[in-house]
């Protein structure tokens, strides 16, 4: 009983008070808005409105860079991020009380915005604040405090269905304005330093380099973005990519995993930007029910984030993306399909197939940042930064893609689409034999200092 009241303690000093306010943003941005932005907008409008507002929200994550750049050059951290609170929750809130096409796409990319400068700003408080050792236990807390924030802001949107998307848009956004108060009163600006440059060294051995490759992926499961969603993993897009670092990767390996990655990301997020809607027009699930079921499912693919590091290495990033895409096809054309048979009880089936959707997360979430580090011939940093770019326009074509199928050819035809991105990516894949080898050190240039450091990415 000591020694886990001890754990518990050890853990809770971990903690910052301002992580209360970031949290909020998570039920906002990765809960409330997924749920009741469609419903709002559908009621009056159409899918192609749907999916204006939701790529418009998701292209928001381009301000990342700017955020990063303007903190590391001015020192604004606690400006930035208690104005991206209040630029959030203004965002969600005036979108309850709009109806124009252009002036609900552009507080929607305003929202998106403001969430991609507190996800930024928020883990440059750890990294430019807290000694190294205790970056990995303060991140965990960071995105511990988010994942609940998500699941919070499910329930809480499958709550305000009775009373109404609009409502529940305007609470949220209110509650996330007033959280700007304490976030400005607690967040440690005096502490945040600029990280002293590091001495350049050698190039790697190859043994180095598999040694520091194995040790990178066995930590996977507890630094990577554990929410399926853009702002996320904001903070690698701490600048914008280059024409030289986009020269560089282009002939590398890497090229041909982000493109695969950004048509399969684009078929899943097809599915995930039109989803209380499907579930509402196709299956008859009532939003509420749906959003509930969608909470249940993000709690335990919390769970598999540690054993699909393990994973990962013991099989290889390739072998697990591949089977993390066949779960994913499997289940959107369980989706498609369940929506066109008159089978018993379909609509559990539905969420049966979305919650396996759901649950693939984990093992792309940490094998796609390994394959990344395997096949880049940039450094790490500039690899995830060029990762999540192709996650970022991944939710932006597949939210834009998601609409266009509903407008077409109905709500029934939308996982089909996502069923058939997934299913190109895979297939792409399989011409690829590098993808069923394990864990092999890349071909990396010289790296500067230890090549690794979260302030550059």
């Amino acid at each position: 009983m000591r020694a886990r009241l001890s754990g518990v303690s050890q853990w809770s000093r971990y903690l910052e008070p301002w992580y209360g306010p970031y949290a909020l943003v998570g039920a906002v941005v990765s809960g409330g808005i997924p749920i009741l932005l469609p419903l709002a907008v559908i009621a009056g409008g159409s899918p192609r409105h749907v999916a204006l507002a939701i790529a418009a929200f998701n292209a928001g994550t381009i301000m990342a860079p700017v955020c990063g750049v303007v903190a590391d050059r001015y020192r604004l951290h606690s400006v930035l991020f208690v104005a991206g609170i209040v630029v959030t929750g203004v965002g969600a809130a005036m979108l309850a009380l709009v109806s124009g096409v252009g002036a609900r796409s552009a507080l929607a990319f305003a929202a998106g915005c403001g969430a991609a400068a507190v996800v930024t700003v928020a883990y440059l408080l750890v990294v430019e604040v807290h000694p190294q050792d205790e970056w990995s236990p303060r991140i965990g807390a960071v995105q511990l405090l988010y994942e609940i924030g998500q699941i919070s802001g499910l329930i809480f949107a499958g709550a305000m269905i009775r009373i109404g998307p609009g409502a529940g848009l305007l609470i949220a956004g209110s509650l996330t304005v007033a959280a700007a108060i304490p976030a400005w009163l607690t967040v440690r600006t005096h502490a945040v330093r600029i990280p002293p440059p590091m001495p350049p060294r050698g190039t790697p051995t190859g043994r180095q380099r598999m040694a520091r490759l194995a040790h990178m992926v066995a930590g996977l499961g507890h630094m990577v973005p554990r929410v399926e969603h853009a702002t996320a993993g904001v903070h690698h897009l701490r600048h914008f990519p280059s024409l030289r670092l986009l020269g560089r990767a282009v002939p590398s390996p890497l090229a041909a995993f982000l493109a695969i990655w950004t048509v399969a990301y684009t078929g899943s997020q097809v599915c995930y930007s039109m989803y209380p809607l499907v579930m509402q027009r196709v299956f008859n699930i009532d939003p509420g029910r749906s959003s509930f079921a969608y909470a249940l499912a993000v709690v335990p693919s919390l769970l598999l984030f540690t054993p699909a590091g393990r994973w990962t290495n013991r099989w290889g990033p390739g072998r697990m993306i591949q089977t993390g895409f066949e779960i994913r096809a499997a289940s959107l054309l369980a989706i498609a399909a369940f929506g066109y048979l008159a089978v018993p009880r379909r609509e559990l089936w539905a969420l049966a197939a979305f919650t396996a959707l759901v649950l693939t997360w984990p093992v792309l979430g940490v094998s796609a940042p390994a394959i990344v580090a395997t096949r880049s011939a940039v450094r790490e940093g500039e690899g995830m930064g060029l990762y999540n770019a192709a996650s970022a326009a991944g939710t932006v074509c597949g939210a834009i893609l998601g609409g266009v199928a509903a407008e077409l050819w109905g709500y029934r035809s939308v996982a089909a689409v996502g069923a058939m991105c997934v299913i190109a990516a895979l297939v792409s894949t399989a011409a690829d034999r590098n993808w069923r080898r394990p864990l092999q050190a890349p071909q990396l240039a010289p790296l500067e200092g230890n090549g690794t450091h979260p302030s550059r990415l």
